[in-house]
């Protein structure tokens, strides 16, 4: 008999998982501990494989809209693994992916907080947003023509904080010198 690993199970079960989410009752998705929500994020941020991470992306996708979910997600790293993932990503829809689930996590206060308090949080999102596509500028701040503005002034007044970040490409902080 083969023995997989046990990130090949954890693959597996989030593969699982995410297609039996739909068939869930409500009730039962509300009532997620948060011990659930460290796993799904753990799956991600470990990168077993593409496909997991997207599954474990998809699942808290899938569940963040039921009760304190949302705030369960933030609780166990989901914004600081979504940015660090962001820095990474090629895939347009991946991204958009992404973008999407942050967007869903800055739903609540602590989400938002998570999201200025990791040095590179804003710069990410505003390089994303610009380059990925119309739909995720407006999934990431709904705020219509006046997005690269507002990003812009976003970016100035956490200047200090984002500037220093070892993962940001020097491209981007050559887009914003020393003042």
């Amino acid at each position: 008999m083969r023995r997989t690993s046990n990130r090949q199970s954890r693959a597996d079960a989030v593969l699982l998982l995410k297609s039996l989410i739909r068939l869930i009752p409500a009730a039962t998705l509300m009532n997620l501990p948060q011990n659930f929500f460290e796993e799904i994020v753990k799956v991600s941020r470990d990168r077993i494989s593409y496909q997991a991470m997207k599954a474990a992306l998809q699942v808290l996708y899938g569940v963040s809209e039921h009760g304190r979910n949302t705030a369960k997600a933030v609780g166990a790293g989901g914004v600081h693994v979504l940015v660090e993932l962001l820095l990474d990503e090629p895939e347009k829809k991946g991204c958009q992916m992404m973008m999407a689930m942050l967007g869903e996590l800055c739903g609540c206060a602590d989400g938002r907080s998570a999201v200025v308090r990791h040095a590179a949080g804003l710069a990410v999102i505003a390089k994303k947003m610009v380059r990925i596509s119309s739909a995720a500028t407006e999934t990431a701040t709904e705020c219509g023509n006046s997005t690269r503005e507002m990003m812009k002034e976003m970016l100035g007044m956490h200047y200090k904080a984002w500037r220093s970040s070892p993962c940001l490409t020097p491209q981007l902080k050559a887009l914003y010198p020393p003042a």
